[in-house]
């Protein structure tokens, strides 16, 4: 185990390495420090090589959420429309009961399961196998942040992969594309710096500014849906101009000749329009993009979450097939890691005859009283639908719908306030998992570095103890340590890999490669890359209107991860940020309490000015508690992107208004 001991005052400290589960690329390896069984301070592990010594502003805060008075230390029952204490007992016991009565009821399917990225990890997965065991269930699907990138770059390279952080170095020209390092993934800024120490350039497409002009030295400002106009506006231009690498395209790619006729065809005028980006620009970028490479392409989850979420990654995938930058050193379009790439994960699924009934997240409103058999009892883990998704009202109301919730979590959410039963699990400074990352190659060893508090106990104790009522407690016998291995054995079961990550606290997953098709064979049908021969969508079939005229961009906060704010982090308003120009012709002030109205509802925020900003651009980091009446997500729609998973949160159209809320 891997421990050190140091004095600090009249008693000796301890550090376990541990990692961070939560949903961002880095999966950081974390040094907790344990004083007299308290954990007092996070620290990056100096000898990861992503993590490379610090951590985030959320994860290094981490310890405040681990002692928050909202933390959930013992399970809760609803009665008389109050979450009062019980026992374990009881709480497996009426778990389990419920679980039975429905599946008596109308079959396995009259239970509903959703499991998100709240806490990632290997031994999280075994939920998987428990549901399967049961049965199969109804499950939730859907995506967050990655499905539209992931669909895309399975359609046209077979699988997603990503290069190697370190491969920067290598390149000319880095594309930050809807990604902001600065405020979600910061571990990518070391090798950024890195490539412009060896000579490369940054730039980013995006409709924000990211502010940072010692290591973005271009800015791009893309309007919001903009960027599937954009990536094909520079096709054309790559096309028309002879600066796609046709050679790399005839010996690697196949469909060019129908998607060339495809983008011939396109209105190249419009396509700037839509775009919002000068066609000098676009013809400048093109040059720079083609001529000084290797050029690396980073997507990141801006440019996805809207309706043409898909066919922006797609049309930015196929640019990069157009540049030849695929499979090259210091090249690449980048968008996530498999993080359960080469693993061995057949045991989640030891029923072949269970079969799920799938939901996608977006669509639980409008589905959920048309199911047949019915859904009677809801679990949700590493979670927060109440909060999470778009259009809050309606997703709440659905969750309210279900006759009895069961709620897994460590903290108190908006989803545990609508709960029936509320299970308290560990932290992750308080449990034992192998993160994985959907960044990068690198697995993470999560240790118990303090006793679970109070009567937390961890996602597997709890499902083994429900195997045991339900009749099947033997198959999921197993502390998470050997489940785990058993899932490694694939990329760590020889030559000492396992041993390997015990002792350094991270592994290298031998499965992932720093430069993804480097030979040139690609996970497609055909061996190839893939073009899509068209026809190309890419205007917006929604958009501002006269009663709603700007656009609402709801980003990642560098505050707080995601819905996970803590008590003294709430604020009555929250700040939107809009044009000067934006605020004067509505005879707005910066630093005003201003009410920003969609078609779904309404909040207040304080106005700030940015004159950064397109004057039909409003932004608003993920925020709010909804008690507050400050959740971003009673303004957002709830539709997805083509892939039908992905929330198009940032297709939502607002007006911005003096707040005349009485005092």
């Amino acid at each position: 185990m891997n421990r050190s001991f140091t004095e600090a005052g009249p008693a000796a400290d301890t550090t376990v390495t541990s990692a961070c589960p939560l949903d961002c690329w880095d999966a950081c390896s974390v040094v907790v420090t344990v004083r007299e069984g308290r954990a007092i301070r996070l620290q990056g592990n100096k000898a990861h090589p992503i993590t490379r010594g610090f951590l985030c502003a959320r994860t290094v805060k981490y310890l405040d959420r681990v002692y928050s008075p909202d933390r959930i230390t013992q399970p809760l029952l609803r009665r008389d429309g109050a979450l009062r204490p019980i026992s374990w007992d009881e709480a497996i016991d009426t778990a389990a009961r419920r679980l039975e009565e429905a599946r008596a009821a109308g079959g396995p399917h009259a239970v509903l399961h959703y499991r998100s990225a709240g806490a990632m990890g290997l031994a999280k997965k075994l939920a998987d196998r428990f549901w399967n065991l049961f049965g199969g269930v109804t499950e939730l699907t859907g995506d967050f942040c990655l499905g539209a990138g992931k669909a895309a770059l399975e359609r046209h390279l077979g699988d997603y992969r990503a290069h190697a952080a370190a491969d920067l170095r290598h390149s000319r020209t880095v594309v930050l594309w809807g990604r902001d390092p600065f405020t979600s993934g910061p571990h990518l800024i070391p090798p950024l710096r890195d490539a412009i120490a060896a000579g490369a350039s940054v730039l980013s497409i995006n409709p924000t500014d990211l502010a940072h002009p010692d290591i973005v030295g271009t800015w791009v400002r893309v309007r919001p849906s903009g960027d599937t106009a954009l990536a094909l506006a520079l096709a054309r231009v790559l096309m028309d101009d002879g600066l796609d690498d046709r050679g790399w395209i005839e010996q690697h790619a196949v469909g060019f000749p129908a998607f060339a006729a495809a983008l011939g065809a396109l209105p190249l005028e419009e396509l700037v329009a839509e775009a919002g980006v000068p066609l000098t620009t676009i013809r400048s970028l093109a040059r720079r993009l083609a001529e000084e490479g290797p050029t690396a392409i980073l997507l990141g989850t801006g440019a996805m979450r809207c309706r043409l979420g898909l066919e922006a990654s797609a049309a930015v995938t196929m640019l990069g097939g157009m540049l030849g930058t695929i499979g090259r050193p210091g090249g690449g379009v980048t968008f996530a890691a498999r993080h359960a790439r080469g693993l061995d994960l057949a045991c989640l699924r030891p029923n072949p005859e269970a079969v799920n009934r799938e939901v996608v997240v977006s669509r639980l409103p409008e589905l959920l009283p048309r199911l047949d058999p019915p859904v009677r009892v809801g679990w949700i883990e590493s979670a927060n639908p109440a909060n999470s998704f778009g259009d809050r009202r309606g997703a709440v109301a659905a969750l309210r719908s279900i006759p009895f919730l069961i709620v897994a979590d460590f903290q108190r959410t908006m989803t545990t306030e609508i709960a029936d039963l509320v299970l308290p699990v560990p932290s992750f400074v308080e449990s034992d998992d192998v993160v994985p990352s959907w960044g990068h190659g690198y697995l993470a060893r999560q240790r118990a570095a303090i006793p679970a508090l109070g009567e937390a106990r961890d996602d597997l104790g709890i499902y083994q103890a429900l195997a045991q009522r339900l009749g099947f407690g033997p198959e999921m016998a197993g502390d998470a340590e050997s489940w785990c291995r058993r899932m490694l054995t694939p990329v760590l079961g020889s030559a000492g890999g396992w041993e390997a990550l015990e002792r350094d606290s991270f592994a290298l997953n031998p499965a992932h490669e720093d430069v993804p098709w480097a030979d040139g064979r690609f996970a497609t049908p055909s061996g190839k890359f893939e073009f899509e021969p068209g026809p190309l969508k890419w205007r917006r079939t929604q958009g501002p209107t006269g009663e709603h005229p700007l656009t609402l961009i709801t980003p990642k906060s560098a505050e707080h991860h995601l819905s996970q704010i803590l008590p003294a982090k709430r604020r009555s308003h929250y700040q939107v940020r809009l044009h000067p120009a934006a605020l004067s012709r509505r005879g707005l002030l910066p630093g005003s309490v201003v009410r920003l109205r969609s078609s779904r509802g309404a909040i207040a925020a304080v106005a700030v000015a940015d004159p950064a900003l397109d004057e039909g651009v409003a932004v608003l980091p993920m925020s709010g508690w909804a008690p507050d009446g400050n959740d971003v997500n009673l303004l957002t729609p709830p539709d997805t992107a083509a892939d039908g998973v992905t929330f198009a949160y940032y297709d939502c159209f607002i007006e911005v208004e003096a707040d005349r809320t009485p005092a």
